[in-house]
């Protein structure tokens, strides 16, 4: 019922209010009311249907590279769209918006690098390649052939660093010596000559003509006496030359002549003087002493030590000519005599010049009483006795008895407690002079009483905020926080540096909070790395036959230090030298060693075999055992037969090729053109001998050869 009631008043309300409506409206009054308006239609009165108002703003979403500013609810546009922006083109790909990830634009064209001599023109970028190689300009040298040197005729390229040779001669073998030199005069035992050299080449040859005969010997001679101890001899030199000789050798006399008076040596105490003759018959250096005088013997003087009470007595005997000392007549020490000793004193003895204490002190007798101490609190109690042994004045405490307890009965103060100490009375003792005192009686300390308000401390961004109250009930010190309310957010409002991005860091700007002094920052509005630009050049690194050359560039977007090697040169060719008795063969440029890897292996024991099959413990089990004198030779190179295929796939059986960092050298005795497939590539080279570097085919196992001429082929692998 309550339902329908309220039912009745709605529809009631609504028709008068309709009424009212069509009432102001036909008066021309309706306040509209109601409706949302749009920005493609006003708003509509929910009271008269009618539109009223103004039109809405328009709601643009932002514009994309290919769309404007467009409003959501009308697609009315505004201004332009953006246009692709960022990214690079190359010679391979359009670029890339990096707004909207799409490709535009064009690709660009390709860089080509200049054609060579054996390459055709090449994109740098990608390696793209147009037209053909340009092919060797072959220029030519002819070398005559001399005495000691072939002929031959050296080939090179105008363009690029190859060479070749062809149409070798042999060398003629005919020396011509009409090139007058040095003329060497003769000496006594030497003919003289000129030399001539050969001018049929710069062999360095020579040849010595115009002999004249030797001069001979311009001696002269040193007659010298026999002495003593030495024979005499002519010695025989020459006025031209260093030639020595001897003759008309003589024997020592033998007799020595002691004529010539040297040192006198004077008589000691147990030793005969005398003076001593040198020989003057020659420089023999030996003497003979004469004229002797007899020894002095000693001149003795006498010390007497007499004895005493504790040293014994002696007569000390001396030279006064020498260092020579003894001694006689020993007697006792006497020792102490006489005297009286106490407790306190040793005997005294009474010999004459001593005066010296000695023996043992008497022992103390303390049989006289001084006082008797009753004991307290903190004393023992006692009797003490003196020593009536002597006058030593010393005393012995005896007779101890234990000290009497404390008696705490004499109240001192009564102290109330506090909210930091407990209550109490305390009482002294009176049962001596003990200074000691106890404490009873004790009470609780009171509770604190944090009452008196400090300060209201604000909250910030890193703390909160408080009010601090202090106690009351006693002087604690102590405070307590309380009223506490929480952290305020940090405001990072405050613009601190804006950073702008490099290849290795994203670019950010640094905010600071003004909230309190927590002195932290964010960052916000962060931008991506921007892109490695190598651009700036650096070192350039020549090809060597080891090694390609490059050119160096550095980033240039940041402090990355990260560079790129670009503009890549190709290796230049091995110049190598001598086979050795390994069959090894060395560039003198880079040192690089190769060996040929048909030659024969060593199981380690000392067996050289052709090649060997791997145990199950990896070791070398010989397939052919071959003798040799030590040494490890190579084996004969293989044949190729002029316009026939020639391929290679294994040097021994079970063992790829694997060709890798290593060589093949091509050997015929004229002029040869070779067809060489490696792989999948093939390459044209031609000469009597050619080296090809298979530095750039390290996975290949097999190798095609097909030659217009007879030739031998050797396999080199490197060795480190």
């Amino acid at each position: 019922m309550k339902m329908n009631k309220l039912f009745k008043v709605i529809v009631l309300t609504v028709a008068m209010v309709a009424c009212l409506c069509l009432l102001l409206t036909s008066c021309g009054e309706c306040q509209h009311t109601g409706g949302v308006a749009t920005c493609n239609a006003k708003a509509k009165c929910t009271a008269c249907q009618q539109e009223y108002g103004e039109l809405a703003a328009h709601t643009f979403a932002e514009a994309t590279c290919t769309a404007p500013k467009t409003c959501t609810v009308c697609a009315v546009t505004e201004g332009n769209a953006l246009g692709h922006t960022g990214g690079t083109a190359t010679c391979t790909a359009k670029a890339t918006c990096t707004r909207c990830n799409t490709q535009y634009g064009e690709v660009l064209p390709h860089d080509y690098a200049e054609a060579t001599c054996t390459a055709p023109k090449t994109c740098k970028a990608c390696s793209a390649t147009d037209g053909e190689a340009l092919g060797h300009d072959e220029q030519y040298e002819v070398i005559a052939p001399t005495c000691v040197a072939g002929g031959i005729t050296n080939i090179t390229c105008s363009r690029c660093d190859y060479t070749n040779t062809k149409d070798p001669t042999e060398a003629t073998g005919v020396h011509v010596y009409d090139v007058k030199g040095e003329t060497v005069a003769p000496t006594c035992v030497d003919k003289g000559y000129t030399t001539y050299s050969c001018s049929a080449g710069e062999c360095g040859t020579t040849e010595n003509k115009d002999f004249v005969d030797e001069l001979g010997h311009d001696e002269k001679y040193e007659v010298i006496a026999p002495t003593c101890v030495a024979g005499g001899i002519t010695n025989v030199t020459c006025s031209r030359c260093d030639y020595t000789n001897t003759k008309d050798p003589t024997e020592a006399t033998g007799v020595h002549v002691y004529d010539v008076k040297g040192e006198t040596t004077a008589p000691t105490c147990l030793e005969q003087g005398y003076t001593t003759y040198s020989c003057s018959a020659g420089e023999c250096g030996t003497t003979e002493n004469k004229d002797f005088v007899d020894a002095l013997g000693h001149a003795e003087k006498y010390e007497v030590i007499p004895a005493t009470c504790l040293t014994d007595g002696i007569t000390n005997v001396t030279c006064s000519r020498c260092d020579y000392t003894a001694t006689k007549d020993p007697v006792t020490a006497l020792g102490h005599t006489g005297g009286t000793a106490t407790c306190i004193t040793q005997k005294v003895c009474v010999r004459e010049g001593c005066g010296m204490s000695y023996g043992e002190l008497l022992p103390h007798k303390y049989d006289v009483v001084v006082e008797t101490v009753a004991p307290t609190c903190i004393t023992k109690g006692y009797t003490e006795y003196s020593c009536s042994a002597g006058e030593c004045g010393t005393t012995e405490k005896r007779d101890e008895t234990n000290e009497i307890p404390h008696n705490y009965n004499v109240k001192v103060e009564t102290v109330a407690p506090t909210c930091i100490t407990k209550g109490y009375t305390e009482y002294s003792c009176s049962a001596g002079e003990c200074d000691t005192t106890e404490k009873r009686d004790e009470t609780n300390e009171i509770p604190h009483n944090y009452n008196v308000k400090v300060e209201t401390v604000a909250p910030t961004c890193i703390t909160k905020g408080y009010t601090e109250y202090s106690c009351s009930a006693g002087e604690c010190d102590t405070t307590e926080k309380r009223e506490e309310t929480d952290e305020i957010p940090h405001n990072y409002n405050v613009k601190v540096e804006t950073i702008a991005p490099t290849c290795i860091t994203k670019g950010y700007t640094e905010y600071s909070c003004s909230a309190g002094e927590c002195g932290t920052t964010e960052k916000r509005d962060e931008t991506n790395e921007v892109e490695h630009v190598y651009d700036v050049k650096g070192e350039t690194v020549a090809p060597s036959c080891s090694a390609e050359g490059y050119t160096t560039y550095g980033c240039s977007q940041g402090e990355c230090g990260l560079t790129e090697n670009r503009d890549y040169t190709k290796r230049i060719a091995h110049t190598f030298v001598d086979v050795n008795e390994f069959d090894e063969i060395i560039c003198s440029e880079c040192q690089q060693s190769y060996r040929n890897v048909t030659t024969l292996v060593s199981t380690g024991d000392g067996e050289l075999c052709l090649g060997c099959d791997r145990g199950e413990n990896g070791e070398c089990v010989c397939n052919v055992k071959v003798e040799w004198n030590g040494y490890v030779a190579p084996l004969d190179p293989d044949k190729l037969t002029a316009n026939e295929e020639f391929t290679k796939t294994k040097v021994f059986e079970n063992k790829d090729l694997e060709i890798g960092e290593g060589l093949i050298k091509l050997t015929s005795e004229s002029e040869a053109n070779y067809t060489v497939t490696i792989g999948e590539q093939t390459i044209e080279v031609s000469g009597t001998e050619v080296v090809i570097d298979l530095y750039e085919y390290e996975s290949v196992t097999s190798v095609t050869i097909v030659s217009d001429a007879d030739a031998e082929v050797v396999f080199y692998e490197k060795i480190n």
